[in-house]
């Protein structure tokens, strides 16, 4: 899941010149565009994540001459990667590029359940590239991606580096219809080690106004003193634990250094990821995924059957004025928290791991949390033995360490100029370990399964503080006092008091403070006129 500093006026670096869409030199309309279906089914995973990742995912692999990068790692291939410094080459001399447009087309059917579509949803992933930070420094998240998550109203753009990954929803799409998604991303960071500072902006079906519109933002990351400077793209579906079949529909994404080059883009697909994977034996076996081409979309400038967007530069927003001081209400009222008891408690559910705050039924979802989250899995078992031994995990010794995924040992022989896939062969039993499949040969170690009652269920998972249950949402974007105000049950539930004051409900003292400031006063001067109210409140 990079660098910039030309000198050129920041707003043409962020949000594009002009341009006349009609009349494109080579954005031929109505011609084919590759078109693809792929659908995952649940209990099948590739050989390389192991069946304890539980990991569903069909990645098809485009290509066309508007990507020519030969990649930095050891494939050495030419197809989607892309360079994304202009003071970089490739190995055959071809300058990098830090301004990018993509034409993505995406198309969800009418049984398309984002709430049923396991622990996540990526569509659209510019991952990080081997060799660059990103895989062996820094952390493994994609820079750019295209999600629709569970309890999300709409398909989200997400920006690891900028944000954290919080959502920048597009328009709710209508089912079983192209949606066409004009994205001018520029890589690059603010701290002055890019040539320009990031910026995204994503016009929605012909629309002229972007529905997403960022400037002077990080979106590639830095990692021990370097910055990102690569991605692919690869498109398709991945998710972790899908509990049904689920289809999705794409036009391979056109990719160009201008909006011209893009719309005039023919990639063609050289490969994908749903062949070999493997039956985990659990739950029914409703067949291996898949993906197929489908009838050929026909293209159109931009958006299929709309006009595409003409971006030109965003005008400099009026300031918003200042609110003006609201009167405030003189009493303000305590909704108390649930007495001790009142609050019917939850059943017993079986955990692997207890970790910040939330329950683990399953290592493999444990493993992938931590992941998302930028933490290197062997490091993390180095450092929490009590987890290898709760939850039965392997190991492999190897060189005098342990080694208990495919990734950290990868590591370790390239930095020693071994090959993994040579050395895979000569120790198969090992190698088999490491890809989470069942060994017969080896030692088998069962989890410690505890059971405990959860404070709270939320979207699927247990959680056994409300704290654990803030830090889920605000990894979301989610405002815990909006969140609150809307479910005033989970606020019973985790036994939380309130203050209803001016027509606004706050949980938390933050929330109020915040307010407050905006009306010109303070939370400590609000406190002296009502004691025994901000007290009641969490933080």
């Amino acid at each position: 899941m990079s660098s910039r500093t030309r000198l050129l006026p920041v707003a043409l670096a962020v949000v594009g010149i002009a341009v006349t869409i009609a009349g494109l030199a080579g954005a031929s309309e109505g011609d084919p565009l590759a078109t693809y279906e792929v659908r995952l089914t649940p209990n099948y995973v590739s050989r390389d994540d192991g069946v304890a990742s539980n990991y569903q995912s069909v990645w098809v692999y485009p290509k066309s001459p508007t990507t020519p990068y030969r990649s930095p790692d050891s494939s050495r291939q030419q197809s989607r990667y892309l360079l994304l410094d202009p003071r970089a080459r490739d190995s055959d001399g071809r300058v990098g590029q830090d301004d990018w447009w993509f034409v993505i087309e995406r198309s969800w059917p009418a049984d398309f359940d984002p709430n049923r579509h396991g622990n996540w949803g990526r569509q659209v992933n510019f991952h990080n590239v081997a060799g660059d930070v990103g895989w062996d420094t820094g952390s493994g998240v994609s820079a750019l991606a295209l999600d629709w998550l569970s309890n999300a109203p709409a398909p989200q753009f997400t920006l690891e580096y900028y944000d954290g990954g919080k959502p920048h929803y597009l328009p709710t799409p209508p089912r079983d219809a192209f949606q066409t998604y004009v994205v001018h991303f520029v890589a690059g960071r603010t701290d002055g080690t890019t040539v320009h500072p990031g910026a995204l902006t994503v016009w929605a079906n012909g629309s002229d106004s972007p529905v997403i519109a960022l400037s002077n933002i990080n979106t590639l990351q830095r990692a021990g003193g370097v910055t990102q400077k690569w991605m692919q793209l690869w498109e398709g579906d991945y998710t972790q634990n899908l509990p049904i079949v689920a289809r999705t529909q794409f036009a391979l994404t056109r990719v160009g250094k201008t909006l011209a080059e893009a719309l005039a883009d023919r990639p063609v697909a050289i490969g994908d990821g749903s062949s070999g994977q493997v039956y985990t034996g659990t739950g029914t076996n409703l067949g291996p995924p898949s993906a197929r081409e489908i009838t050929s979309r026909a293209a159109g400038p931009g958006s299929g059957s709309t006009a595409a967007p003409t971006p030109s530069p965003a005008p400099n927003p009026a300031p918003t004025p200042a609110p003006r001081p609201a009167p405030a209400s003189r009493v303000p009222t305590l909704i108390a928290a649930p007495a001790r008891g009142t609050v019917a408690s939850l059943g017993l559910q079986e955990y692997v791991v207890e970790w910040d705050g939330r329950l683990f039924r399953d290592v493999g979802v444990f493993r992938s949390y931590l992941i998302g989250l930028g933490v290197e899995w062997s490091a993390f078992l180095d450092r929490h033995p009590a987890v290898v031994e709760n939850a039965g995990l392997l190991a492999v010794l190897w060189n005098g360490k342990q080694f208990y995924d495919q990734a950290s040992l990868r590591r370790e022989l390239r930095s020693k100029g071994v090959s993994y896939q040579r050395w895979s062969l000569n120790h198969p039993h090992a190698a088999t370990i490491l890809a989470g499949l069942p060994v017969q040969s080896a030692q088998h170690v069962l989890a410690t399964v505890r059971e405990t009652r959860p404070l709270i269920r939320w979207s699927g998972i247990d959680f056994m503080t409300a704290t654990g249950l803030r830090l889920h949402l605000a990894r979301r974007g989610i405002v815990w006092n909006d969140f609150l105000v809307g479910h005033s049950a989970v606020a019973q539930r985790l036994g939380l008091a309130a203050v209803d004051w001016s027509g606004m409900r706050f949980y938390t003292t933050s929330s109020l403070e915040r307010w407050l400031l905006t009306r010109g006063l303070t939370l400590a001067s609000w406190a002296r006129e009502h004691p025994g109210f901000a007290e009641k409140l969490a933080p």
